[in-house]
């Protein structure tokens, strides 16, 4: 099952405190998360951490992807001390847990056969 960006950007402002259970983000808030999730998509892309589209993300890692795009975006919500507080306490556990669920996914890659000259 998953979820779609939209759910995925309110679940992030939640994380973050600018949204409670059933408000809706304003279209400032929306854009900035909006625009940050490819970004942080793209740099798990580097990483090979990431396996989903940007348009929807798998139940399994979205809890803890909302706690990391959060951390990109945290400037932008709170002051500085309160940022680094989130992403201190946030960061380094959701990634850890994005890469344990990305790792634990059964291969799809077949081996290719080298043919030796």
């Amino acid at each position: 099952m998953t979820k779609t960006l939209a759910q995925l950007r309110n679940r992030v402002l939640q994380k973050l405190k600018v949204l409670s259970g059933s408000d809706t983000a304003t279209a400032e808030d929306a854009a900035l998360v909006d625009d940050a999730i490819p970004s942080v998509n793209e740099k798990l892309r580097d990483r090979e951490f990431c396996f989903w589209t940007d348009d929807t993300v798998p139940e399994s890692v979205f809890e803890d992807l909302a706690a990391y795009v959060g951390c990109h975006v945290a400037g932008d919500f709170m002051s500085e001390s309160e940022a680094q507080a989130y992403r201190a306490a946030n960061e380094q556990t959701s990634l850890l847990e994005i890469k344990r669920v990305c790792f634990s996914r059964p291969r799809t890659r077949q081996q290719t056969r080298q043919d030796y000259f």
